[in-house]
């Protein structure tokens, strides 16, 4: 993941889960789509790490799956209003747990 703070708002695409550029007190959004390809059942996990830990929402978290099943989620990205004007990156892990 990342995002870039500054005093304007700015969009990027890439194949990255790239948040653009936003002010301090502001947030960015990404819808993304994950698929349970593998496991008959399976519970499903989202932990973000890195500089973005603290800022990341996901609509939904820790909820299962069968096989097949496609979900959308909601990631959000809300910028405190004490951020320094600079890069910031994270990671975002979709973890799937066999159950």
């Amino acid at each position: 993941m990342h995002i870039n703070v500054n005093n304007r708002v700015g969009f990027n695409v890439t194949n990255y889960l790239e948040f653009g550029t936003a002010d301090r007190h502001g947030f960015s959004s990404k819808t993304i789509f994950i698929e349970n390809k593998n496991y008959e059942r399976a519970r499903v996990v989202v932990k973000a790490y890195g500089d973005l830990k603290d800022w990341v929402v996901v609509s939904e978290n820790n909820f299962f799956m069968n096989k097949g099943d496609i979900k959308e989620l909601k990631v959000d990205v809300y910028v405190p209003s004490d951020a320094e004007y600079k890069e910031y990156f994270g990671k975002l892990k979709i973890i799937f747990l066999r159950f």
